[in-house]
Order: structure tokens, then C-alpha cells, then sequence
């Protein structure tokens, strides 16, 4: 028999079924058809004529069809229509449709009859056509899409009673106009559409559930019976390697289920201990290796009635746990910083683009296009490993690479917020659920985010509080996330028990007390983003927030991703021109720099650590950005002691040190001084600091105006990262005579000051007069000025004497302020001088500063806090002095500036 015929036999033998008689071994579903096509659909608008479309094709709005239907000129829905075939497989046989997603719903019609309807934007479903069809005969089947218009609330045509994505037509009037025409959002069939033929009696669904803490997996599954008899059902499992690894594998035992007539039932089979280790769990790809595979495994299941076996299922999974720290996540109990991107699929290059970009199809030779592996490894390899996917949901191919390369996901549901639309109670949480469902077998799947930009009044009401238990049903082995927009930190409680974390957007990287896990969900939206995404993410991870994402990248580097561009792009909030390669894109001082920012094993100088991603004000893509860039100066003979972060952010402890040495070119060709700390234990996620100490040469010629610090951190005698950016100055034997030390801090004074400070002159802010020494040059570098109270009897206010006419005695409460970093030089000259701030939290906002002096070279910081009564910072300066308060909160202010000789503190 040569192997065309056998092949012909075994099939023939296969489709031979009997519910209850015939041997079947066969994947589940038996048949599968894919029904998308160019050619094979018509469609008709809001009842209108017959037009040719192609499915899914982006859906019927986007770019691909011709002519494009313009979304808003649809009024309530669209009819597609084809013939159908329905192939005859089986006596009492079950026929499905599997679609990947209808925007906004959809019902089914089989020969005119309606089958069926679901509604909700962008999820999976599956509607049972059996009953209205007849296997082997052709049927017309019609799928009614609804229009998101269908759903508007009568009276509030901003208002949808479905939930509502990311979704801005170009042509869209009604719907939040100020932002038209940037997303590309599908309509209609947006994703897959097959037609699937299972036995009468199969296995309908899966969820494997694996516990690291436990050491055991759990195997959930459901059967269906879709015949009118009782049926007692055997279900047998067994594991095996996707990766071909010789794992000794723990048996699974089996169970008998009995299956009423026309039901499901879920079958929990008996967990099992899982004793195979560390390495045969699914780890994330970090640190980022191009040849990395995470170890996968298989449960192969069958289902036996009568003793003959009438439906088989493979399922993949990873062995991973994720959880919660206390104010971090974890994988397999490690853990894990999660560095992401916000990708929003409305505004990429392509309409319905995770069905539709080259970026995140499977590879093809043809077109010599690398696809969606390829989109996960250049995430990667800039230091992203992970995908917030904004507002959407991966498809399944995405989430297999995801799977395999070791790239994690979260998927977000198509609820965007600003009251689009409305909770609906049997619709939102459905969505939700089916979000789950859809990706819970995918170990790649990190958390999964309810909504984003629900309002705060909103969210904090129980029906959105009713999203946690909803999507707890459907999958209770994954973290929880709302992202939203300036609602504050903390956690979310659910009313069955679970929670979700508040993930905030575009606020300050504040310091927080780590007992919540707090996350940047996104920010960094200027036009040198890049840059900002740097700078925020150094901070994020100085200060241990557990989660960074930026908005967004492809908003920075429009072709970042095979097949996309700026002109294709829906949203150009930036309107960033496309990258080049050598020039600002792979390679470029920028792009190295971000990825040294996201580097697992960063090395990061204190003096120099991450401003606010708005601390500083640069142009990236036009050639005026430049590194390394000089932070602090110093002279002859001075003692270099530089503060460096080292982290560990790999997924194993570890030991550090680092080799370092100072060089007078960034060759480092020449250096003067070199050295090696002492070795730090570091925990998997975690960091440590380490100090290098050194003093510069007691002669230094003329000639030299600047000089580099490069730094090594070695792991297990390897160098696993490398900085060679640190600049600093060099000063002359003048500027090096320029000094600033702390005295004392007086929180007892308040606005009282005239017999303690002031003594040689002062400055108050608000003031109409400014009374500073002689011997004092004082100049803002920025702020602004504010008054809380012109006059007050508030004793914190700073006495202030009226030129009125009267010469009456009064109180201002005023500051210089700025949101981020308020800044001042102060030139004392050749002698020491007492230098008193007085600050004042008069509206009580928490605010938080750092108090930063740079003189000689040498910084020297307090932190100040706690400021609403009033506090005076007392320091003795001499020469020129650069004076910097940074804001770890609401702003950074200062009332009153006052000068002292001295002795006054002696």
C-alpha cells in the first residue's frame, strides 16, 4: 500500500463515527474550514445593495477594502453574507463558529433563521449552529454586524451601552472629537472566522493550572454532551515535551464523568506533584538572549465513551507561577521588573494590525518578512520585556511566539475610559471573561488590565469593582491591573476577595513606602520620548516601582516594527519622523543610552541618576542631542567619591563588584586612578549601592577640561554590563575653593525670623524689596513666583515690613516654585557665609524635596519632608554655589532666602 492510499485509509477510518460505537483518534475539532476570503462574502449596508468584501481584511471600513466604507456613514449595522457548505463528518456531529472578534456584536442568521447573537468589541467566540444546519448541504449564512451607533444611549450620543476600545474614526463627529481620526479601529469581522466540526460528545475547553509554590499542576477541563442520552465518559491525560526534552513526568490518573443529555460539566482531574525543577519551568527571556527557547510541555487528553476513544486535545503550557510581592510581581516566586510598552493597535500603520501587520504575522519566505518573532526580539533587545497590549488583545499566534521566545504580555479589555460608555451588567463582565478565556493557557500572559482611564469617581463604584470577581471566574492564577489616569496608588478590592493594583499615568516617580505594589502605566509623551522613557525608567527603578511603561514606543520610532511608518500611522501626537538606521535609530547615542536605562544589570551613578522625565528639556531628532553629558566638576587634589546603583535585575541571585578606573579621554587610553569594590550579594530584582573613592592628581595642567569614569559590573567573573558615558569637569584651583556644608535645620522659628536670621541681608519671596548683602550675587535659573496669602496672620508667614505709608508690620505667605526642579546660583566670593532657606508647605500637599548643593565639585544633599509648619535649612557656602530643589511630590518651593555671618552658628 504506498503512502498516498494509506493516508486516504486512516482518514477514511477516522470520520467513520458512531457516538457510541466507532474508534476515533483525532485532534479536537475534527474538521476545521476557514471561512475568511476575498472573494466569497457580500455585504450590505444598513439594508442597502450587495458589495464585495473581503474578510476579515481589517473589517469592512480599513484601508484594504475597495472602495473603503467610511465608518461613521454606517448607521446601525452591516450584513455580510456567503454560501456554505457544511462538510459531513459524523452522525450526530457538532458544527461551531469560531470567530475571533465582531465589532461591536454580531448576530448569526442560518437560511434567514437567527442562530445566535453576542455582543461586545474585539473578543473570541464560539456559536453551536448545529440545529440550523445540515451537515453536507449548503446553507446561506449571514453575520449581522452591529455598528458601535447601534449601541449609543439614547440622549447621550458620546455613550455606548457595549464597552467601547480605543476607537476614533477619522470621520467621527459625535464620539470625542479631539481625538478623530487617530486609531484604526476594524468594524465588523475584524480577526479569523472558521467553521470547526466536533464529535457529539468532545472536549469543549482546557485550563491548565500550574502552582510553583504547590509544586503540583491541576487540570481543569469541560466536556459537552450534545446528544439526548445520559453518557458515562472516561478522561485520560498524559504529559509530553513540546521542546523534545527527556522529562520523567508524573502520571496524571483518569476519571469517569457521567454527561446529562444536552450539557457541559467541568472535570477536575486529581493534581499531581510536579518534582522536574527550576529549568523545567517557563522562565521570562531575561537578561535578553537571541537563541533563548522557554521549556514548554504538553497535555494530551482523550476522551473515551464506551471504551472507545472519540475525541483527543493537546494542549501547550508553560510550568509558571505569577504573583505578588509586596510591592513588586513575580514569576515562579522570583521576582520580576516588569519593563513594557503600550502598544495601542488603533494607532499603529495598519488597520485591525495584530491580524494584519507584517510585524505580528508568522514569518514569510517570499517577502523575506521576519514577523512577529522577530517584533518580540527587537522589543527585547531594546530592553522592553513586555507588552501592555492597550485597549486590545493579542492573537493567538502572538501569544505562541510570546510563549516560546519568553516575551510577556498583558492583555488589556477594550474598555477605554472618559465615559464612552456605559457598565453594562451582563456585556462588560462578559468581555472581561472572555479575555481570560481566551489567553489563560498561555504562560507568556503576565496580568491581565480591567480597563484603561476608567475615571476615578467611576472606578471606585461597585459596579467596576465587579470587574475583578467577573474576570476571577475565568482566570484566578494572574495579578490584576487598572490602569488609570491620575486615580493615585493603592489597590482595588474586589467583593469575593481578589484585588487589583492601580497602575498611574503621567505623574511623578515618587518615593513610596512599599507596602503597595505601584506601577507607571504610561507617560513620557513628548517628542523626545526616547530620552524621557530613559530618564523615567532609571527613577522607576531607583525607587522600586514595580512596573514602566511609556506611551508609546511606536510613537517614538513609527517604523520600529517590520512594515510600519510614519505616514501609515493613525496617531502622531509626537509626529516623530521615521528613525534611521546608524543615524537616530539602532545604534545611535539615544537609542544606547535607553537601552543602558533598560538594561537588567544597569549601573547608574547617584549624581547623575534619572531627573523627571520632564526635569529636562532636550531635542532629540534633530542632531542637538548629544552624550555623555558633564555632571559634577572637580579639582586638583579633591576626593572623588561617587554613589553607583547596581542592579540585579535577572532572575537569580548573584554576587557583583565593580572594576572601574578614570581616564582623562572617553578612549581610556590614559587613566590616573582605577580600583575595585568590594563584591555585594544582590537578590534576583533587587539593587545595592556601591562607592568609589579616589582623589584627582595634585597637579593638573591647563589643558585638561574634562575627564571619564568607566565602570564594569562583573557576575561570576563575566562583565555583564558596562559604562563608559560618566564626564565630569575639572575645575581650577579657584573654583575648586568653592564649598557648601550643612549646619542645622530649625523647625521652631517659623516666620519669626529677624532675631535669628538675616542678620547681613535676605530675600522673601513676594516681597516688594530685596535687601541682599554686598558681598551676595544671587540668580534664578527658573521658577515662578506665587502667592498663597498676600497678608496673613498665620505665624508661619515670613514678617515683611509695608511700605504703605503707615509702616505697618505684616506677613506674606508666598514661594518660588517649579513643578520639578527649581534652581539657583549663589557667588559668595572669597569668604564663608551662613546661607539660611526657609521653606514652607503652606497649602499642606505633601510636598517632598530634595535639597541639593553643588560646589567644588562635591554635592551634598538633604532630604526635607514634612514642611507644613514651617523649616529653615542653615548651610555655610563659600564661593560659587549651584543650588538645585527637586520635588518628590507636588512641586518644589522656597519662601525666603537669608544670609548670616558665621559666628551666629559657632
Amino acid at each position: 500500500m504506498n503512502q498516498v492510499v494509506f493516508r486516504y485509509f486512516v482518514r477514511t477510518m477516522v470520520i467513520i463515527l458512531l457516538v457510541f460505537g466507532s474508534h476515533i483518534v483525532e485532534a479536537s475539532p475534527i474538521k476545521t474550514m476557514d471561512l475568511a476570503s476575498a472573494t466569497a462574502w457580500s455585504l450590505r449596508v444598513d439594508g442597502g445593495p450587495k458589495r464585495s468584501i473581503k474578510v476579515p481584511g481589517g473589517g469592512w471600513n480599513s484601508d484594504y477594502q475597495s472602495p473603503k466604507i467610511p465608518t461613521m456613514s454606517v448607521k446601525d449595522h452591516v450584513m455580510y453574507e456567503r454560501e456554505l457548505t457544511v462538510p459531513k463528518i459524523s452522525e450526530g456531529q457538532v458544527t461551531v463558529l469560531d470567530f475571533g472578534g465582531v465589532n461591536h456584536g454580531a448576530e448569526v442568521f442560518v437560511d434567514g433563521t437567527s442562530a445566535g447573537t453576542h455582543h461586545g468589541p474585539e473578543v473570541a467566540f464560539k456559536m453551536d449552529i448545529s440545529k440550523f444546519v445540515v451537515p453536507g448541504k449548503s446553507h446561506r449564512l449571514q453575520v449581522k454586524a452591529l455598528h458601535r451607533a447601534h449601541y449609543a444611549i439614547e440622549g447621550n450620543k458620546k455613550s455606548c451601552s457595549v464597552p467601547v476600545g480605543w476607537d476614533f474614526p477619522a470621520d467621527e463627529k459625535h464620539w470625542a472629537p479631539r481625538w478623530s481620526g487617530n486609531s484604526k479601529v476594524g468594524y465588523g469581522i475584524i480577526n479569523d472566522i472558521h467553521l470547526e466540526v466536533y464529535p457529539a460528545v468532545y472536549i469543549k475547553d482546557v485550563f491548565v493550572r500550574p502552582s510553583v509554590s504547590n509544586e503540583e499542576l491541576t487540570v481543569w477541563l469541560w466536556v459537552r454532551n450534545s446528544t439526548d442520552k445520559t453518557v458515562r465518559t472516561s478522561v485520560q491525560a498524559t504529559l509530553g515535551s513540546w521542546n523534545k526534552m527527556g522529562w520523567n513526568y508524573p502520571g496524571i490518573a483518569g476519571k469517569e464523568v457521567t454527561i446529562q443529555p444536552r450539557t457541559s460539566v467541568r472535570v477536575v482531574l486529581d493534581s499531581v506533584a510536579w518534582t522536574l525543577g527550576k529549568k523545567s519551568y517557563w522562565w521570562p527571556n531575561i537578561p535578553f538572549d537571541e537563541e533563548y527557547r522557554a521549556v514548554l510541555h504538553n497535555l494530551n487528553l482523550s476522551l473515551a465513551v464506551d471504551d472507545h476513544v472519540v475525541n483527543e486535545h493537546r494542549q501547550r503550557f508553560g510550568f509558571v507561577e505569577w504573583g505578588e510581592g509586596p510591592y513588586y510581581y513575580t514569576v515562579n516566586g522570583v521576582r520580576v521588573n516588569q519593563v513594557s510598552d503600550s502598544t495601542a493597535e488603533g494607532g499603529l500603520s495598519y488597520w485591525n494590525a495584530y491580524s494584519t501587520a507584517p510585524a505580528y504575522l508568522p514569518p514569510n519566505k517570499e517577502t523575506g518578512r521576519l514577523g512577529c518573532p522577530e517584533t518580540w526580539k527587537r522589543f527585547m533587545r531594546i530592553g522592553i520585556n513586555m507588552n501592555r497590549l492597550h485597549c486590545s488583545i493579542p492573537t493567538k499566534y502572538m501569544m505562541e511566539t510570546a510563549d516560546e521566545l519568553g516575551f510577556m504580555l498583558m492583555p488589556e479589555s477594550p474598555i477605554w475610559g472618559n465615559r464612552l460608555h456605559e457598565y453594562n451588567p451582563e456585556v462588560t463582565p462578559h468581555v472581561i471573561q472572555a479575555m481570560a478565556r481566551f489567553c489563560r493557557n498561555h504562560p507568556s500572559i503576565a496580568r491581565y488590565s480591567l480597563t484603561n482611564e476608567v475615571r476615578p469617581e467611576d472606578l471606585q463604584k461597585s459596579p467596576w469593582v465587579n470587574l475583578i470577581d467577573a474576570i476571577r471566574e475565568a482566570d484566578d492564577t494572574r495579578p490584576l491591573s487598572y490602569d488609570v489616569h491620575k486615580l493615585g496608588k493603592g489597590r482595588i478590592i474586589g467583593n469575593e476577595g481578589g484585588h487589583a493594583f492601580i497602575m498611574e499615568h503621567y505623574i511623578p516617580v515618587v518615593e513610596h513606602d512599599k507596602t503597595e505594589i505601584r506601577g507607571l502605566g504610561e507617560s513620557c509623551w513628548k517628542k523626545d520620548g526616547l530620552l524621557d522613557a530613559a530618564y523615567t525608567l532609571r527613577e522607576i527603578r531607583m525607587k522600586d516601582w514595580a512596573y514602566f511603561s511609556p506611551w508609546c514606543w511606536m510613537n517614538y520610532w513609527p517604523n520600529f516594527l517590520e512594515g510600519m511608518n510614519h505616514d501609515l500611522h493613525a496617531w502622531h501626537p509626537q509626529n516623530a519622523p521615521d528613525r534611521q538606521e546608524g543615524v537616530n535609530g539602532w545604534g545611535s547615542p539615544i537609542v544606547k543610552y535607553v537601552q543602558k536605562s533598560m538594561h537588567p544589570y544597569l549601573v547608574m551613578d547617584h549624581g547623575i541618576r534619572a531627573k523627571h522625565r520632564r526635569a529636562e528639556k532636550r531635542k532629540v531628532g534633530d542632531g542637538a542631542y548629544s552624550w555623555p553629558k558633564v555632571t559634577d566638576s572637580y579639582g586638583p587634589g579633591d576626593e572623588v567619591h561617587r554613589k553607583i546603583e547596581v542592579f540585579n535585575g535577572g532572575l537569580t541571585d548573584a554576587g557583583f563588584h565593580l572594576k572601574w578606573s578614570a581616564h582623562w579621554d572617553q578612549q581610556g587610553r590614559k587613566f590616573f586612578a582605577s580600583g575595585v569594590t568590594k563584591p555585594v550579594n544582590i537578590k534576583a530584582g533587587f539593587h545595592a549601592t556601591s562607592d568609589i573613592r579616589f582623589r584627582m592628581p595634585a597637579e593638573i595642567g591647563s589643558e585638561r577640561q574634562e575627564f571619564y569614569l568607566t565602570i564594569e559590573s562583573v557576575r561570576d567573573g563575566r562583565t555583564v554590563f558596562a559604562e563608559d558615558q560618566l564626564r565630569f569637569g575639572i575645575l581650577s584651583k579657584e573654583e575648586a575653593e568653592s564649598s557648601a556644608v550643612f549646619v542645622r535645620e530649625d523647625r521652631q522659628t517659623q516666620g519669626d525670623y529677624e532675631q535669628v536670621y538675616g542678620k547681613n541681608g535676605f530675600l522673601i519671596v513676594g516681597d516688594e524689596t530685596e535687601r541682599l548683602p554686598s558681598y551676595v550675587k544671587l540668580k534664578w535659573t527658573n521658577g515662578s513666583m506665587h502667592q498663597w496669602a498676600k497678608t496673613t496672620d498665620d505665624s508661619r508667614g515670613l514678617s515683611i515690613f509695608r511700605n504703605d505709608g503707615v509702616g505697618q508690620k505684616a506677613r506674606i505667605a508666598a514661594c518660588r516654585y517649579d513643578k520639578y526642579s527649581l534652581k539657583f546660583v549663589v557667588d559668595t566670593g572669597n569668604t564663608t557665609q551662613q546661607m539660611s532657606m526657609y521653606f514652607l508647605d503652606w497649602d499642606e500637599k505633601d510636598r517632598e524635596i530634595e535639597v541639593e548643593l553643588r560646589a567644588g565639585g562635591n554635592v551634598n544633599q538633604k532630604r526635607l519632608k514634612n514642611f507644613q509648619g514651617g523649616v529653615y535649612q542653615t548651610w555655610e557656602i563659600q564661593g560659587n554655589v549651584e543650588v538645585r530643589l527637586k520635588s518628590h511630590g507636588t512641586n518644589a518651593v522656597v519662601s525666603g532666602i537669608f544670609f548670616d555671618p558665621v559666628q551666629l552658628t559657632q
